[in-house]
Order: structure tokens, then C-alpha cells, then sequence
């Protein structure tokens, strides 16, 4: 007996990849989520990983292999239990899981508000949800460049209890979450600027394996924290969501260990992903923080023009390098010895000695004036006046100018998707239909913003606008197809009348041929 053809073992492996594939096109396409309530083993923890959104419960495994199994292959008894291969301890500290909870009921109400921030379908408005949080309300926490806690910065700035954090125990230099401002959800990115600690667990299989756990400083990014920034902006775009980024970094960490993880590759998914972005994004440098260098590079407004936008608070700091480093490079020590003989000439009339003594006696004074030379070129009027900022937005008053500007961004959004429809692009007269659009229907833009509810342009005057735009694009297409093959043109014109006679005549025919007969009346 050579072959056996029995079995379904083929069509299993066969109808799993086609699981995996349709899910891995789904999380492209709709909103996808996992509720991991159960032990998800092999292609059910692909499953999970390609919904990319994973909910897990505490008791229950995301594995590939069974423990007992794995022993086996081991000849000897490594590991316990199958939670301690894939449970939360793991997969919530690697990103797999973006929330852990408790029971099934913590799980389910845990989905429902997550939907909550999500639109009904693709494409149609944000939700609204009232939360009785006015927007006009001040931002009463004010950070500082001591270490403290960034949630409280969110409590603050978004609606009343909305904020809901996601991967919390992966790449901590990071803060994700999603959240409300003026009733609408938004996607959150901020920074923690406290030393954090990522443990990565000694694998019993390894003989003198031991636990690492390693320091990283705040406003850095790791490649962890690198990966978590950019795959929580890849999930606020495709599930429809407006982006604001609290940017507070002083750069990525570039030594040999980080260089070898990756952080390179994970800095650059940062750029891919905000420069695809479909909905607004606003970055915020907040009260008291800073963006330097490599940091500031991958979240510039230029990566994605049209949907990015600058602000700053009325202090903070941004630049290529910090003030010392830059006071440093700059200003060399005989730099400032050449700028002391010019503010004294008469230190050039003392004798060598007399002039050492000066010399050393004024350097502390010279090397502070220098760092604070180079500190005033990174302040916000610098930025506003370079046009790198959109605007210097007061730290107690964002509250209020964000919830504002969000609704502002959002009209202006579902208008030029109306007049792109009307008048397909991307094309010079398109990007003309919607610069116009926005100029000329700005009264309705402001009317949403000073509005609550959803963001809807289904104002009369859009309305009309609109359906100008589109006749005016048939017109323009006509005309193109007349002077490519004027002759064609009008052998489908004749056709089409001739078509649209035929289907009035059969019309017409069958009304006729049901309509009731009339009977001839009697003769007396």
C-alpha cells in the first residue's frame, strides 16, 4: 500500500488559509475585532493576529503548539500550562492583545465601546455622543518637564470618561488610545516621558535563560514603542477615525540594540502610514514639550499635506537638536574667545597670562549665553514665523479650539469628498472644483462647526454647488469625447435614442395590453 487518499486533513490546512486570507482582506476592508473568550490554538491565533484588534480573556491562550506537545518535541517538561506560552502575560506585553479583561461580560462591554467610536459603515459620518463635557471647558492640568503621568493630560483635554488607552503594556513610550472631544471619537497618540521598563521573560526551554528586563527613558522612541505609533495609526485610518498626536519626543533611540531591533524599519512605518491617511490629523506640541530632530521628521505636516496640520502651545520647544548640543556644535570654545576680543577690545592690550585668566573667568558666562542663543531659535513665534505651525494654540483654550477645528476639518472633508465625487480626479480641474467649493461654501463649514451633533454638509446650497459641478463635468467629458472621435460619439447618441425610443414603445405596448377592454353596450 504506497498511497491512502482518505481523510480531510489537506481541505483543513486548504480552508484555513482561505480563513486567514479573507480575514487578513476583511481588516482592510470593514471594522474587524477578535474576542479571544477561549484556548485559540494554530490557525485560530492567525485568526486573531490578522483581525489585527484582539481582546483577551485572561484564562484563555493565543498559542500555536499545546504545551504537552511542545514538551514532547522537548523530551522533557518545560512548560506548565498553555498561559504561560500565550496568555496575557505574553501577548499583552508583545501588542497582540490590545485589552485584557477580566470575564465575558467585561469582554462584550468592552466591544460595545469600541463600536461606539466606530461609523455605522464605511464612509458615513463619525458618530456623536453627547457626554455633557462642555467644549468652551478649560484645560485645568497643566504639564511640566518633571516626570509625570500624560493620562491626566487626556483626562483633561477629551470628554469625561472617554478615553480609552489600548496596548498599555507594549512599547510604554507610547501612550495609544481612542477618545471623544466635543462628542466625536478620535484616535490618540501622546508620550510618556517617564522611565518605563519592557521585561522580556526567560524561556524555560533555554538552559539559563533569564528574565531581561531593560530601562527606557521617556520621549523616546524604541522600536517597540515605533511599531505601537505606527500600528495604531494604520487601525484609526481604516476604521475612519480623525487623528491627533500630542508630539513630545526628543528622538529615537539609535543605539546598538535599538539599530538591531528595528527601529529603523518601525520609524519608517510611521511615515507610511501618516502619509495614507484619509481623515484629519492635528499635531499638537503641548505645554512644556519638546520635538527634536528624527522625531520631528517622521510627523511633519509635509508627509501628508492636505490632511496634516501644525500647532503648538504657547510654550514649548522644537528643533534639530536641544539647545546644548546645538551651543555645542556652534559655538566651539574659540568661537567664543574671538567673540570676547570683539565685545572688549581691550582684553587684546593685557599680557598672555592676563588674558588666560580673562578668558577662563568669562567662559561659563559665554557658554550660558550661547545655550540660551540657541534656545530662542526653537520657541513658537520662531516656528509660527517659518510657517512650520499652523498656530500658536493657548494650553488651557485647546480644549475648546480642537473640539472646534475637528468639526471645522471634518465639514471640510465631507465637502470634498461630495465635489471629488461629483467631478473625478485626481485631475488640475478637480483640485480646482474643491479649492472653490471650500471658498465658496465656507458659511456652511462655519455652520457645522458652531453646530452639535454629527458633521453633515447636506446643506441646499452644497446641494446645488454639487450638481452644478457635476453637469459642469459631463460637459467637459463630452467635449473631450467629441474631439477625440467626434463620429463615434454620435453613433452611441443615435443608439442610445433609439434604445430609449424602443423601451418607451414596449412600455406603452404593455399598459395597453393590460389595460381592461370595454364592452359594447347591449342593442335595445
Amino acid at each position: 500500500l504506497d498511497d491512502a487518499v482518505g481523510g480531510i486533513g489537506h481541505e483543513c490546512l486548504q480552508g484555513s488559509a482561505q480563513a486567514a486570507s479573507a480575514t487578513s482582506a476583511a481588516y482592510h476592508d470593514i471594522f474587524t475585532l477578535t474576542f479571544v473568550t477561549g484556548r485559540a490554538i494554530g490557525i485560530g491565533a492567525y485568526i486573531a493576529r490578522l483581525s489585527t484588534r484582539v481582546i483577551q480573556h485572561q484564562d484563555a491562550p493565543l498559542i500555536l503548539t499545546g504545551y504537552a506537545t511542545l514538551n514532547k518535541i522537548l523530551g522533557r517538561e518545560v512548560y506548565c500550562n498553555n498561559n504561560q506560552i500565550g496568555g496575557p502575560k505574553v501577548m499583552y506585553h508583545n501588542g497582540v492583545a490590545h485589552m485584557v479583561v477580566q470575564d465575558d461580560l467585561q469582554g462584550v462591554g468592552s466591544i460595545l465601546q469600541w463600536l461606539s467610536y466606530i461609523p455605522s459603515k464605511k464612509g458615513a459620518p463619525l458618530p456623536h455622543t453627547p457626554t455633557g463635557d462642555p467644549i468652551e471647558r478649560l484645560v485645568d492640568f497643566f504639564p511640566s518637564r518633571a516626570p509625570h503621568d500624560p493620562r491626566l493630560m487626556l483626562q483633561s483635554m477629551f470628554d469625561e470618561d472617554t478615553f480609552q488607552e489600548c496596548m498599555a503594556e507594549w512599547g510604554k513610550t507610547v501612550i495609544t488610545g481612542r477618545g471623544r472631544l466635543g462628542g466625536l471619537p478620535i484616535g490618540i497618540v501622546a508620550v510618556e516621558n517617564r522611565v518605563v521598563e519592557k521585561m522580556v521573560p526567560a524561556d524555560p526551554a533555554f538552559a539559563g535563560a533569564q528574565q531581561l528586563v531593560e530601562q527606557q527613558p521617556g520621549q523616546v522612541w524604541f522600536p517597540d514603542s515605533a511599531f505601537k505609533t505606527a500600528q495604531a495609526i494604520q487601525d484609526f485610518n481604516l476604521e475612519g477615525l480623525p487623528l491627533i498626536i500630542f508630539a513630545n519626543w526628543r528622538g529615537f533611540a539609535g543605539g546598538l540594540r535599538d539599530m538591531f531591533g528595528e527601529v529603523l524599519k518601525y520609524g519608517s512605518m510611521i511615515v507610511d502610514n501618516l502619509r495614507v491617511f484619509k481623515q484629519p490629523v492635528m499635531v499638537y506640541i503641548p505645554y512644556e514639550a519638546e520635538i527634536r530632530g528624527g522625531a520631528w521628521v517622521v510627523i511633519d505636516k509635509s508627509i501628508n499635506p492636505e490632511q496634516m496640520e501644525m500647532y503648538c502651545a504657547e510654550v514649548c520647544r522644537g528643533g534639530v537638536l536641544e539647545p546644548e548640543a546645538t551651543a555645542q556644535l556652534k559655538f566651539k570654545e574659540q568661537d567664543m574667545i574671538k567673540a570676547m576680543h570683539r565685545m572688549d577690545p581691550n582684553l587684546a592690550t593685557l599680557s598672555f597670562e592676563e588674558q588666560e585668566s580673562m578668558q577662563s573667568s568669562l567662559m561659563p558666562a559665554y557658554r550660558h549665553m550661547s545655550i540660551q542663543f540657541a534656545a530662542i531659535h526653537d520657541n513658537p513665534r520662531v516656528m509660527l514665523e517659518k510657517n512650520i505651525i499652523k498656530a500658536v494654540v493657548p494650553w488651557a483654550e485647546s480644549r475648546s479650539f480642537f473640539a472646534k477645528q475637528l468639526r471645522r476639518r471634518l465639514a471640510q472633508e465631507a465637502l470634498k469628498s461630495k465635489v471629488r465625487e461629483a467631478w473625478p480626479g485626481p485631475s488640475a480641474q478637480s483640485d480646482q472644483c474643491v479649492a472653490d467649493a471650500l471658498a465658496q461654501l465656507s458659511n456652511c463649514i462655519e455652520a457645522v462647526v458652531d453646530q452639535e451633533g454629527e458633521v453633515r454638509m447636506d446643506f441646499v446650497d452644497v446641494v446645488d454647488h454639487v450638481k452644478k459641478i457635476r453637469k459642469d463635468y459631463i460637459s467637459h467629458k463630452m467635449a473631450e469625447l467629441m474631439q477625440e472621435d467626434e463620429a463615434t460619439v454620435k453613433d452611441a447618441w443615435e443608439n442610445f435614442q433609439a434604445r430609449k425610443e424602443k423601451r418607451r414603445t414596449s412600455h406603452h405596448k404593455d399598459v395597453g395590453d393590460r389595460s381592461p377592454r370595454m364592452k359594447a353596450a347591449p342593442i335595445a
